[in-house]
């Protein structure tokens, strides 16, 4: 009996042995203990390459530093935290991430060849004075690194940007233009953006981006906005692309845009809930547009979605709740290609001749020749011969003739798209 006892205790214990080896065979390197000095070296290492994920060749402006230093102060506090070393390196690799993103996108924003502004001070009496494509450039950088969005600006010259790289003018919602901008009666000439775009930050697109502030007595001629874009199906981002903004919620009067949008979206995960407006003065108006008009070409591509409401070009713009359109004009054709078939003409669902609510436009007018040929009883449409004729801007659209130039303008029949266009009187 004893030999049996004996025997099974060995056993008990061979076994013991054997499942504490396998055990300890199995656990990975980082659930290992180790002693509390090495995990406390192990932190600071983790908090100084977090440190040294800083970016110091690039010139951040104060707000963009407060939000790295957050970063890095809570990797820091989270590595603190930390009670094992798979748990540290975890966190280091959150928060670099998290910095670099940051900092990437904010490079990414700043466009070079920039002219410091020499005159104003950005005060009502005194605003600055953008006179060359540098100066534009240099305000294009203030406002997207939060200088100076809330200031006093004006045009001095037309500002050509054919040799220029650019971006939107307030292209993200925490760096909106909330200012005043005075085109004086200038336009702004060849402005050209040019890019593809994944997740990211960005989603306004326009000489302005996002706009809150006033902007008027401006002209964009020959604008061409060429984007592409593309989203996961989780993080589905609304695009809003406009000839003068993106997205409104300010006033923008006595203004014009002529030009061209090609917009294509490549990937399935457009909704209805999600959608993109492209409008000849603004994607989207939360705000009030006056005065103003559009001579405008947009084609939008969807490469593999035909849910109806995913994507729309408007005359003029897209209208929130709060949007108002008054005595505007839109001249423009468009279209929208799903999956390789082209919308039916001017369909409702995609097509919008000055904006889609209706009850928030007041005395605007649209002309597109061939829309009218197959919907000759649309109501706001607009006349061929009305166009050349100075009297329907001044009497009907109420059109100020002392800031309007109306002498010289020509739309030939069987056009969509005027040879002589309205302009604005400038001041030098």
């Amino acid at each position: 009996m004893k030999r049996i006892l004996i025997i099974s205790l060995i056993l008990f214990t061979l076994v013991l042995t054997s499942c504490t080896f396998n055990s300890n065979t199995n656990t990975t390197d980082d659930e290992l203990k180790i002693s509390s000095e090495d995990l406390l070296k192990m932190k600071e290492q983790a908090k100084l390459e977090i440190d040294q994920t800083f970016n110091a060749e690039y010139n951040f402006c104060d707000k963009d530093l407060e939000i790295i230093n957050a970063r890095i102060e809570t990797g820091k506090n989270a590595i603190d935290k930390a009670k094992t070393p798979k748990e540290v390196n975890s966190q280091k690799e959150i928060s670099i991430k998290s910095i670099n993103n940051f900092q990437s996108s904010v490079i990414d924003l700043y466009v070079p060849c920039g002219i410091p502004i020499a005159c104003g001070d950005g005060t009502k009496d005194n605003p600055f004075i953008i006179a060359n494509p540098g100066n534009l450039i240099c305000f294009i950088n203030w406002i997207n690194s939060g200088i100076n969005n809330d200031s006093y600006f004006e045009l001095a010259n037309d500002i050509d940007c054919k040799e220029f790289i650019v971006s939107p003018i307030g292209i993200m919602q925490d760096r909106e233009f909330c200012g005043y901008f005075n085109g004086n009666g200038h336009e702004i000439k060849n402005f050209h953006l040019q890019a593809t775009y994944m997740e990211g930050l960005m989603k306004y697109f326009g000489l302005f981006g996002n706009n809150k502030g006033i902007i008027e007595n401006l002209g964009i001629v020959n604008f061409t906005y060429v984007l592409t874009w593309s989203s996961r199906r989780d993080n589905v981002r609304e695009i809003y692309i406009g000839g003068i903004s993106g997205w409104n919620e300010g006033v923008i009067r006595n203004c014009y845009s002529i030009g061209r949008a090609d917009l294509v979206y490549w990937d399935n995960t457009i909704y209805a809930l999600h959608p993109t407006y492209f409008g000849g003065i603004s994607g989207v108006n939360e705000g009030k547009i006056e005065n103003s008009y559009v001579d405008i070409t947009a084609e939008f591509e969807i490469k593999k979605n035909r849910e109806p409401g995913s994507g729309s070009i408007h005359g003029i713009a897209h209208l929130g709740r709060k949007g108002i359109i008054t005595n505007c004009l839109a001249v423009f054709t468009g279209k929208v290609v799903c999956e390789g078939t082209e919308i039916a003409l001017y369909d409702d669902e995609y097509f919008y001749g000055i904006g889609d609510r209706t009850s928030n436009i007041e005395n605007s007018y649209f002309y597109n020749l061939d829309y009218f040929k197959e919907y000759p009883h649309r109501p706001n449409k607009c006349k061929q011969e009305y166009l050349n004729d100075s009297k329907f801007y001044i009497e009907i659209l109420k059109w100020d003739p002392s800031i309007w130039d109306l002498t010289n303008i020509y739309i030939e029949k069987e056009s969509n798209h005027f040879t002589f266009y309205p302009k604005l009187y400038s001041k030098e």
